[in-house]
């Protein structure tokens, strides 16, 4: 079966792939001294920096959240590309969690900033082209402002620790706020279930009320 699939649905997966191959078989980019120097250094039940770690929670149940919809989408409501690609984006999501808690450190950032760097470069660039066909109405803007804030919990993260009363800390805060990102997403997928079951609707009370006028 040949996929009906445009310029831009070839570059998105190609990017996607590109940046994959280069996190997986690109070189070792070593991380700082002051990788692992955030504000919060508490240990919960034997691990370090417990609250930086679990506030990647929120990514895992923002991946169920968004499989859920995209499992109740309508078959015809997505293409094959954008619902494969939805699909890799949401198993990402739920992973991410336990990878962190399984994985060793390997000092290698290479593919901790080709995702984020490369993710963010790859959501702009989706952000100015034109639908090539008719598509989701995702508000990438959104998108990109909730993103934004999250970076600047994390750029303040021992001055927030200090203002909360070391309660919280601006990189906790920043994954809890991050995984809001994908909100959008799933928003604009469960929309096409909804839009379903209001034209089912429209069309019961259609033919209802010919019905009605029919019997009279």
């Amino acid at each position: 079966m040949q996929l009906n699939i445009c310029k831009s649905e070839r570059v998105l997966m190609a990017s996607c792939l590109g940046l994959l191959a280069l996190a997986l078989f690109g070189p070792v980019l070593s991380q700082s001294g002051r990788y692992h120097d955030f504000a919060d250094h508490r240990v919960l039940w034997g691990l370090p920096f417990a609250m930086d770690v679990l506030s990647n929670l929120p990514f895992a149940l923002a991946g169920l959240a968004g499989a859920a919809c995209l499992f109740a989408a309508p078959a015809r409501g997505l293409s094959d590309v954008e619902r494969a690609i939805a699909a890799v984006f949401f198993a990402a999501l739920a992973l991410a969690p336990p990878a962190i808690l399984a994985a060793p450190g390997s000092g290698n950032v290479l593919p901790w900033g080709t995702f984020q760097f490369g993710g963010m470069g790859v959501v702009l660039w989706m952000a100015t082209r034109a639908p090539c066909r008719v598509a989701l109405d995702i508000r990438w803007g959104l998108v990109m402002a909730i993103y934004g804030a999250a970076k600047l919990f994390e750029m303040n993260d021992a001055a927030i620790f200090h203002w909360t009363g070391h309660l919280v800390s601006g990189h906790t805060l920043k994954h809890a706020v991050a995984a809001f990102a994908a909100w959008p997403v799933i928003s604009a997928i469960g929309a096409l279930r909804n839009s379903r079951q209001n034209a089912a609707a429209m069309a019961r009370t259609t033919a209802a009320a010919t019905h009605r006028s029919g019997a009279a």
